[in-house]
């Protein structure tokens, strides 16, 4: 009578798989077992969730794909069963997040083979791909400690983030003015790693980023026996020069108020300047104006990012034509 759909063999042995290893999980492992519905089956039968001994779930997890029956049991020669899989799903095992452990079950003696899903120990077979699991790789809980490994070992975050969140309060004190401090080695040496990991550090996320706006200062050090002024020392040029671009937001950080010198510093060496006897400066007017062009489009991206309002903007960029002008 074919007036009902069937429920086929290999269907059936594809339901008794996935539950036998649900099980074993389960029960033996006392791991977590989430099934893939099978509609949404692309090569992937469920996920295990390890637990530690602690009983705590860990977050780590890896991916199974099940395969049940005499079929998938033909031994080879050397002590190994052959996955058969196909090219189709290759692509999809490859890009997965979580490792992926392939699973053949005996239905009649409760035996399960496993192998970790490597691309290294695959091999074309006619229009489809191979790899084979060793005899010997029976899953019991004995296996917990590879697979562990596999998904990897769990870490306990508390302290770091501990100290994490307390660096953060410490940074985010808007009390507190904060300097950037460049040494003269960095600067011979063309080294730029403190001064990026500086600004890195207050834009790791948006709530401190907008808490150290205007609050900080370039501090710049080894030069104390030259008489010359810093925008004088071509090395100390050529280091701003390069700099800027690469962190971009001074305006944003920088402080503007009256005693700060450090956006003057900036300016006077990424621009041209002549200086007069009398000990004033003059700065290149075309370089000045390329400067404040660039630096006030690179405000506008950062007041977007942190998704400040206009007003926010217009403050700062006020304070930032004050402070030049006086």
């Amino acid at each position: 009578m074919d007036g009902f759909p069937k429920f086929s063999n290999s269907a059936q042995m594809g339901e008794i798989g996935v539950a036998l290893v649900r099980c074993l999980f389960t029960q033996q492992f006392r791991w977590i077992f989430r099934p893939v519905h099978q509609e949404q089956d692309f090569g992937i039968d469920g996920y295990v969730d390890i637990v530690n001994d602690n009983s705590q779930v860990t977050g780590r997890s890896f991916a199974v794909q099940v395969k049940c029956g005499g079929s998938y049991l033909k031994e080879s020669n050397y002590g190994e069963y052959w996955y058969v899989g196909e090219n189709k799903h290759l692509n999809y095992l490859l890009n997965h997040p979580v490792p992926v452990v392939v699973i053949l079950v005996n239905p009649d003696t409760k035996d399960f083979f496993w192998g970790a899903f490597d691309i290294n120990n695959t091999e074309e077979h006619g229009k489809n791909w191979r790899m084979p699991i060793p005899q010997s790789q029976k899953l019991t809980p004995d296996a917990k400690p590879f697979l562990k490994r596999l998904a990897g070992e769990e870490k306990d975050y508390r302290d770091a983030l501990d100290w994490y969140w307390k660096l953060n309060g410490l940074l985010g004190e808007n009390s507190n003015q904060l300097a950037c401090v460049i040494s003269r080695d960095e600067i011979e040496s063309q080294d730029f790693s403190g001064a990026i990991g500086f600004f890195n550090r207050i834009l790791v996320n948006s709530s401190l980023a907008r808490k150290r706006q205007g609050t900080v200062e370039i501090s710049i050090y080894g030069y104390d026996l030259d008489p010359r002024e810093l925008f004088e020392i071509s090395e100390v040029r050529y280091y701003l020069q390069a700099l800027e671009p690469r962190i971009k937001h001074w305006f944003f950080f920088l402080s503007s108020a009256p005693t700060s010198h450090s956006l003057k510093l900036l300016m006077s060496c990424v621009c041209g300047v002549q200086t007069f006897k009398a000990g004033y400066i003059e700065i290149n007017q075309m370089d000045k104006a390329a400067f404040m062009l660039r630096n006030f489009d690179w405000l506008n991206e950062i007041t977007e990012e942190l998704n400040l309002p206009p007003e926010e903007n217009e403050r700062i960029s006020q304070a930032i034509f004050e402070y030049f002008s006086s």
